[in-house]
């Protein structure tokens, strides 16, 4: 082989840039040159076609809700513009809680109210666009049911109206939802499951104040009741002037008074009460009798102790603080989550409130016999009893005479919810629910509402819809 030379790379260096010219030149002639035309067609003739523009969709606007007020289920139509024909693109809200929609065009949505909502504002949101219109006025209904009781003098345990009662007057509520009753003339603390069935706790219907387990203990008109924290019942023996503590098995020991009639404060025995009606209980186990005739309320400490935390013992309406206030025949009582305590002192017509430390005022009520609702001294009642209060600081009243089940805000505004000025034994909404001679009222920890009823020897059960 003949060594390169330079004329030898000369050469190979020519024909290798005219290989790389060519190269190019024909990779240049094999592209199509369209800068204009988007299609990529090659021609170059057509003009640039722009992108769609979408016009955005206009916010929704309330210009009318009607009704503007009722209860759960109320058929509500909006109208207005901006929403869409498609349900799934719109909600609506009542005090924050979701309507069923069940028809909508780009001008008008109708929709039903969803139970307990509440009230405030309805609002409406269409794809991510939201407007807020007027406040709707939520209508609760009180829907009064039969829960036990066969609506004559009886004593039989059983379930619902196969069960038996003869004056029952107090009741309260466990934390599982079992209800205790004060079986007044039965001389018997009463159980009633959930489910409406009803047994004996404790007493063997023989008058007395024998303490014992279940049926060897006895009674003298078991008046008030209340349970603590720990499943123990409490129970104001009306004639035998005694407070007395029930196990939820059923044993029977008295916390405090001797059976004789008086007002002497001291521990246990040595302590005496005048027909002592209602009784609460607060968190550290304390108990607030509301001791009738001797217009007080008595406090008993969690080891027995008992004294007179509020009112002078003469008859009276004054307002003040301890033994400056008074009352006349004070009959049931409640305390709140703040420890306040809630009266009905029934010979006054009026609903009183004392303080943790012991400041008496009048919540509500004129004093006179009447049945209008109204706030503050506006509101009439006739012997309420029965006091209750709810998780929100509302408090329910058996009104007796009334023969109506009232409602008082912490404001003081008062409503009648069930029950009219007319007795009877009828159950409904409302006004159109009858009682007679509503006594006792609690409340579960769902929120339900429990009467007792001397003149129907029952007890009834309000939900509130």
């Amino acid at each position: 082989m003949k060594p390169f030379t330079v004329q030898t790379w000369n050469a190979f260096f020519a024909i290798a840039i005219a290989v790389l010219f060519i190269s190019i030149m024909l990779s240049g002639c094999g592209k199509t040159s369209s800068p204009t035309s988007p299609t990529g067609s090659g021609t170059g003739s057509n003009p640039p076609v722009p992108p769609p523009v979408s016009t955005p969709a206009a916010p929704p606007v309330i210009n009318q809700v009607s009704p503007l007020e009722g209860p759960a289920a109320t058929a509500v139509t909006i109208t207005g513009t901006g929403f869409s024909d498609t349900i799934a693109n719109d909600t609506v809200y009542i005090n924050g809680m979701m309507a069923k929609i069940t028809a909508a065009s780009g001008t008008q949505l109708a929709i039903t109210v969803p139970p307990l909502a509440g009230s405030g504002p309805l609002a409406v949101r269409v794809h991510g666009d939201s407007v807020t219109g007027p406040v709707f006025t939520y209508v609760y209904q009180y829907v009064v049911v039969t829960l036990a009781g066969q609506g004559a003098q009886g004593n039989a345990d059983g379930t619902g109206t196969a069960a038996g009662f003869n004056y029952p007057i107090g009741i309260a509520a466990d934390t599982t939802g079992n209800l205790y009753v004060g079986d007044q003339f039965n001389e018997k603390v009463r159980k009633i499951t959930p489910a409406g069935v009803v047994t004996t706790l404790a007493g063997s219907g023989a008058v007395g104040s024998g303490d014992g387990a279940g049926s060897s203990a006895t009674f003298y008109y078991p008046t008030g009741v209340a349970v603590d924290n720990s499943g123990n019942i409490y129970v104001t023996d009306l004639g035998g002037n005694t407070i007395r503590r029930v196990t939820s098995g059923g044993a029977v020991t008295t916390v405090a008074g001797d059976g004789g009639t008086g007002s002497a404060n001291g521990a246990g025995a040595t302590a005496t009460f005048s027909s002592p009606t209602g009784v609460a209980v607060d968190k550290s186990g304390n108990l607030y009798i509301a001791d009738a005739s001797n217009n007080k309320i008595r406090m008993i400490t969690s080891s027995g102790v008992v004294s007179t935390f509020a009112g002078s013992g003469p008859q009276g309406s004054a307002d003040g603080t301890g033994a400056a206030a008074s009352f006349y025949y004070p009959y049931g009582i409640a305390i709140d989550a703040s420890g306040n305590l809630y009266v009905a002192d029934a010979r006054n017509n009026k609903i009183r409130k004392i303080t943790p430390a012991g400041v008496v005022s009048t919540l509500c009520g004129s004093g006179a016999v009447g049945a209008a609702d109204g706030t503050g001294t506006a509101a009439s009642f006739s012997y309420p009893a029965g006091i209750a209060v709810d998780s929100t600081g509302n408090l329910y009243i058996a009104d007796v005479g009334n023969n109506e089940i009232r409602k008082v805000t912490p404001a003081g505004v008062v409503t009648t919810v069930a029950g009219s000025t007319t007795p009877g034994d009828v159950d409904g909404t409302g006004s159109a629910a009858a009682f007679s001679d509503p006594y006792g009222v609690t409340i579960d920890k769902s929120g339900n509402i429990y009467v007792t009823e001397q003149g129907n020897d029952k007890v009834r059960k309000i939900t509130i819809q």
